[in-house]
């Protein structure tokens, strides 16, 4: 069922531009810094202790419909996200070190985006879907069995906070402030369970 999904959604986001181009109301690039973070979760006792980890985002979008306060943001993200935690090692007695995994993902976030619109700015509200595919996993853990078996896709919500300037008509440029997060193990066991979720802050640019 989550392929049937996650391919319907893909499937209109392909459909040429030319077939409606009245819908389309804004195209736009976004980048910004990632505050990635895991809940390594435990059936049998407390969750392993992790801390976040930071990454970058880069993506293109488009916003359709012409309709005053409400509009849709389709996205195309390359995302870094991962964890960091302080396994040890049995050989090093109390020494410890840091280790942070990084996972590269593809996003097709499909948001709902609710504006208030002025002469000179537009603030809005965005949540929605999200559909997150593992391109790569460089793991410097230990863990090497957990982050061999992730899972390759994952759906999940992001619910966010921007405001665009008009520079130049029509050029726009904005800021966004967004929490992730999935809603289903991107790994599981009968002895851990691990899920993502992140902080975004974009620079956005649009026309």
């Amino acid at each position: 069922m989550k392929q049937i999904i996650v391919a319907s959604f893909i499937l209109l986001l392909l459909v040429p531009e030319t077939m409606f181009p009245q819908a389309i109301r804004r195209l736009g690039l976004k980048t910004g810094a990632v505050i990635a973070e895991q809940r390594w979760g435990s059936p049998s006792g407390p969750d392993f202790p992790t801390s976040s980890r930071s990454g970058v985002a880069v993506g293109a979008y488009i916003e359709w419909l012409q309709i005053p306060v409400l509009s849709i943001s389709t996205e195309f993200q390359y995302l870094q996200k991962g964890v960091t935690f302080v396994p040890g090692s049995p050989t090093d007695g109390p020494v410890y070190y840091s280790v942070s995994p990084q996972l590269d993902y593809l996003s097709i976030p499909v948001l709902a985006k609710l504006r208030y619109d002025s002469k000179s700015a537009s603030a809005y509200i965005l949540i929605g879907p999200r559909f997150d595919f593992l391109l790569t996993s460089k793991d410097y853990s230990g863990f090497g069995y957990i982050f061999d078996h992730l899972e390759t896709s994952e759906i999940g919500g992001t619910v966010g906070l921007g405001l665009d300037f008009s520079l130049v008509d029509p050029v726009l440029l904005g800021i966004e402030l967004r929490y992730s997060t999935s809603f289903e193990d991107t790994f599981s066991a009968f002895y851990r369970t691990i899920r993502n979720r992140s902080l975004e802050i974009l620079l956005t640019l649009s026309i």
